[in-house]
């Protein structure tokens, strides 16, 4: 090689190097484009033992730039409040990308929205995956699109929801930074490892930079906090159970030798190869093994997002914070989702509900509120989403769900979600819009029925208000110990349904749901024993201390209704408590179907069962429990096989009633309706207000006001009655009267 060549190599290393210094040791400017926020910098590294990545925050003063305003046409509050639909006291809405749409395209969206009739918009999400960028010098945060967002909602007067997310960036999908599976195996990114001291570092000061951002703008009238916190579900990620990381495991030998004085090695963590309860060893050691491991997990995360809320209010006091989850972890899923009604919303002044029913008649919303209410009395709830799992809902099921949440005293209603552009999330169309920004037939459907409920809107108002103080009228046991085992097992679920909905909507009881909640000795809300019957449905699973409040319930005159899936395992206990309280043993023989099945009517037959003076002929099945009468005291009622259907123990001072088939099918069946209804009579605890019988039936005579023609004299006469049930319901609820002059007006 020539001198002259390797002169000019070495120069040109030298020079390199120079810049290099020189780039390193001076502060470092961004451009526009990387500017984000004038909010303080903090030093933070985030490393792991099995990778070399280094996230390092640059700890430059960063100088702001001047924000594009996107010009739009000014309208006033004043205005604003003539035009839309329950803006005075409901916030209506849709949840809208506003990070991963362009700033050209927001003024048409934030028009198109107050045509239909939205007064706010929740900003679905900010989070570190869309935020937060690494470079050769560290961390960016880029708040500039969000803060530019913001002030054209401001500016054009929408109330704003921000949902502040723990999504991590893909290029932190690593081990010791993401979830881990029973396999070993790593989640992706939205499943960040919040034991992990320096990735929970890292969203902690992620939520800081924000906040510091969204105070700044007077719009912003709630903060959601973690969309949907949970852990993953069966659905989407077959059975991956998590999180099996070391950080976890660590984190857990150290709380349950702390909490409860128990020694557990790595190797005796449960780890169940499917979730499919009835394919596990169900051993009393392995019980209070998987309860232990659960348990952790759901306080783990709830203790999480409780920290990022109270950074959330010490930066930005005085708004409220918003937990939203699933309904079908209330009802299926939650000890296995790691959500749980009382801690998941312990961190919430607002309790949220994200519902895609698959179901019309709003059942899901109301006794998800039911739940939510009876375990946290104190705080609000709200709507945060609502759509069909392949987005195009009837205008008969948005009418039915918006009412439902309006009745039992939502605070917002919010539309998931604006366009189609990211509807890959789990296979839905949800879009209020296409791809290309055009109104879809959902939109329509739905401004349509924001139409409609318009002139409802102080009714519907004050009805949610009534409810949410309105006495309870019977007991509904919930166990989360079902939730916990049964998994994805939906032959329970579904039956539990059912039967709430025959309590509530069939026999017209306001139901308080009494939680039956995860720990190893059994933990429960307060009982309030002058509940005149608490009903016990499709409770496969149920804690020892539980059964010991029943027992206590009953002698002191209560009266108790269970099913054939009642008590069949209690938690650290037997069946003895059981055989006390019916003066029943069960033999061993039960009949199951599953009722996922909806192509048939499955049934075991008829029985004819005589009660005072009428002999009723229900209908059986498909579910059966074989049991034998060991009690001189019971008085049984039919028969399928020679053994009894239904059994009555006279115990203390109240009843303790066993049918053994389940509650589900009276909400298909007249004659179990009225059978009932006779039953309750008998037992001195008939006494019920209707309420959510009453407020179902009006949502029936909404529906069938979108069937009719404007203007004719059938709809006028049908809305003039729902106006009339709505007036006499609220000056009945003012005076406290009875209720059930109220269902002779509906019946008309």
């Amino acid at each position: 090689m020539k001198k002259n060549t390797i002169i000019a190599i070495t120069s040109i290393i030298v020079l390199i190097i120079l810049v290099a210094f020189i780039f390193t040791t001076l502060p470092f400017t961004p451009t526009q484009q990387e500017y984000t926020s004038t909010t303080p910098t903090i030093t933070q590294t985030i490393t792991t033992t099995t990778t070399t990545t280094t996230l390092i925050e640059t700890t430059t003063t960063i100088t702001p730039i001047t924000t594009t305003t996107v010009t739009t046409t000014t309208t006033s509050k004043q205005e604003i409040e003539q035009e839309h639909i329950l803006y005075k006291k409901i916030l209506v809405g849709v949840a809208y990308h506003a990070l991963e749409n362009t700033p050209e395209s927001w003024r048409k969206d934030l028009l198109l929205m107050r045509d239909l009739g939205f007064n706010t918009i929740r900003i679905f999400y900010v989070a570190p995956s869309n935020i937060v960028l690494s470079s050769p010098y560290g961390l960016k945060y880029k708040y500039d699109k969000l803060e530019q967002f913001l002030s054209l909602a401001c500016e054009m007067n929408f109330s704003v929801i921000v949902t502040i997310h723990y999504t991590l960036p893909d290029w932190m999908w690593e081990r010791g930074f993401v979830m881990e599976d029973q396999n070993g195996e790593l989640l992706p990114t939205s499943f960040p490892n919040i034991f992990n001291p320096k990735v929970r570092s890292f969203i902690e000061t992620f939520f800081e930079k924000t906040v510091n951002v969204t105070k700044n703008y007077g719009c912003i009238v709630a903060y959601n906090i973690v969309n949907e916190p949970h852990y993953p579900e069966n659905m989407y990620w077959g059975n991956r159970l998590a999180d099996y990381s070391s950080y976890a495991i660590d984190a857990f030998i150290e709380w349950a030798r702390n909490k409860y004085g128990i020694d557990i090695s790595p190797d005796e963590i449960p780890r169940p190869r499917s979730d499919v309860w009835t394919t596990w060893s169900l051993s009393r050691e392995f019980i209070t093994k998987w309860i232990l491991w659960r348990q952790f997990h759901i306080e783990a995360l709830s203790n999480f997002t409780q920290d990022l809320a109270e950074i959330v209010r010490s930066i930005d006091p005085g708004k409220p914070i918003i937990i939203n989850i699933m309904p079908w972890w209330l009802w299926s899923q939650g000890a296995y989702s790691s959500t749980s009604p009382y801690y998941s919303y312990n961190p919430a002044d607002i309790m949220g509900l994200d519902i895609y029913p698959i179901e019309t008649t709003s059942e899901w919303i109301t006794l998800s509120y039911d739940i939510m209410m009876s375990i946290h009395p104190d705080k609000e709830i709200a709507l945060m989403e609502i759509n069909c799992k392949d987005g195009y809902p009837s205008e008969e099921q948005i009418l039915r769900w918006i009412s439902a949440a309006l009745q039992y005293g939502a605070k917002a209603i919010i539309w998931f979600e604006w366009d189609d552009m990211f509807h890959y999330m789990d296979g839905g169309y949800y879009g209020l819009v296409d791809p290309y920004k055009q109104p879809k037939q959902q939109y329509y459907k739905l401004k349509k029925v924001l139409a409609l409920l318009n002139h409802l809107e102080d009714y519907l108002v004050d009805i949610g208000k009534y409810y949410r103080s309105y006495k309870y009228d019977a007991g509904v046991i919930y166990s989360e110990y079902n939730n916990l085992f049964i998994v994805s097992d939906w032959i329970w679920a579904r039956s539990y349904l059912y039967a709430c909905t025959t309590i509530s909507y069939t026999l017209g009881y306001k139901p308080y749901f009494i939680y039956d909640g995860i720990t190893v000795n059994g933990f429960t809300n307060e009982i309030p024993w002058s509940l005149p019957v608490i009903f016990a449905p499709a409770t496969y699973f149920v804690s020892n201390k539980t059964m010991s409040y029943l027992l206590k319930y009953v002698e002191n005159g209560g009266v108790l209704i269970a099913d054939a899936f009642f008590a069949k395992w209690i938690i650290n206990g037997d069946q003895k408590v059981f055989q006390k309280l019916f003066g029943v043993t069960r033999t061993g023989k039960y009949i199951m179907h599953n009722p996922m099945d909806y192509s048939t009517e499955h049934t075991l037959g008829i029985v004819s069962i005589a009660l005072g003076n009428k002999t009723y002929r229900l209908v059986l099945g498909p579910d059966f429990d074989y049991i034998n009468v060991t009690s001189n005291d019971v008085e049984a009622l039919g028969a399928y096989h020679g053994h009894p259907v239904v059994t009555i123990k006279k115990y203390g001072k109240g009843y303790a009633v066993y049918i053994a088939t389940s509650l589900r099918h009276s909400w298909r069946n007249i004659y179990w309706k009225e059978f009932l209804e006779s039953l309750l009579l008998k037992l001195g605890c008939n006494n019920r207000s209707y309420f959510p019988e009453i407020l179902f039936m009006l949502r029936e005579k909404h529906s069938r006001i979108l069937y009719m023609e404007p203007g004719t004299d059938k709809y006028n006469e049908l809305v003039a009655l729902i106006d009339n049930v709505y007036r006499e319901l609220d000056l009945l609820l003012q005076e406290n009267k009875s209720l059930e002059s109220i269902l002779l007006l509906l019946n008309k």
